[in-house]
């Protein structure tokens, strides 16, 4: 059967059973508030990260203890990993046969799917011949059918509002649910040493990077320890190693590096 629980929910649980944290902060918060970054607390911390609601609450459910916070998660991070603040989003926490469904974590959407309205999607918004490629954080405003391209708003805090045509090619999906641990499998998670796409901490830019660890081995579970490769990065940007939030973590590309048609 499919069960959705909460990240807060998670963390309880995980503590509970005595499950000992190793890593690093991951990422998300529900859909319209201001928190940023990587924390997997109960709402209204405050802090930056993961911000979920605790499951099993409730008159007559069973009393959750206190839930780590972003502090926390901070405190515990590994020597040499950047801890940063990155958009919010709250996704599902599935099973069963929903952890083998397209774009739930390391799952990819089928070739030709189109990505709805309101989606978060990284689309390459440099051209052809602009090196370093700048492939972006945007959002689905429209899909024109015909033309079989996109119009997205860039989630730029440089670039609020600004607006791109793109053709599908390159436009790539991001997760749109997460696979609870004991659903993690290689097919949904990305394993320690696979080349993966992430945001680069505090831009929008997406590049490319390798997993130290992947989410069952962190903190809150949520999220990725990655080094980053300088390939795709700007002048002055280094290749840190960070704690990304799953969400933010997607395979590479298929017009990465290709023309622009």
């Amino acid at each position: 059967s499919t069960s959705k629980r909460s990240i807060g929910g998670l963390l309880a649980a995980d503590k509970e059973r005595g499950a000992s944290p190793n890593g690093a902060r991951g990422g998300s918060s529900s859909n319209g508030g201001t928190a940023t970054g990587a924390c997997a607390s109960g709402p209204g911390t405050g802090a930056t990260g993961v911000t979920a609601s605790s499951g099993g609450g409730g008159a007559n459910g069973p009393k959750s203890k206190k839930p780590r916070t972003a502090d926390d998660a901070a405190s515990r991070l590994p020597a040499g990993v950047v801890a940063s603040d990155f958009p919010e989003v709250q996704l599902s926490m599935v099973s069963g046969d929903e952890a083998d469904e397209p774009l739930c974590g390391a799952v990819p959407s089928p070739s030709g799917a189109v990505h709805p309205i309101g989606a978060r999607v990284i689309a390459r918004v440099s051209g052809p011949r602009v090196l370093p490629q700048h492939w972006a954080l945007t959002q689905v405003t429209r899909y024109l059918a015909p033309k079989s391209k996109y119009i997205l708003r860039a989630e730029d805090g440089t670039e609020s509002g600004r607006v791109h045509t793109i053709t599908s090619k390159f436009v790539h999906g991001l997760p749109a649910s997460l696979p609870i641990l004991s659903a993690c499998s290689n097919k949904n998670t990305f394993p320690k040493g696979a080349g993966v796409f992430a945001l680069y901490p505090a831009t929008a830019r997406f590049c490319r990077a390798i997993v130290v660890q992947p989410p069952s081995q962190t903190t809150g579970r949520s999220h990725y320890v990655l080094t980053f490769d300088s390939i795709d990065l700007e002048p002055g940007q280094q290749p840190v190693t960070a704690a990304v939030p799953a969400a933010f973590v997607t395979q590479l590309p298929s017009g990465l590096n290709e023309a622009a048609q």
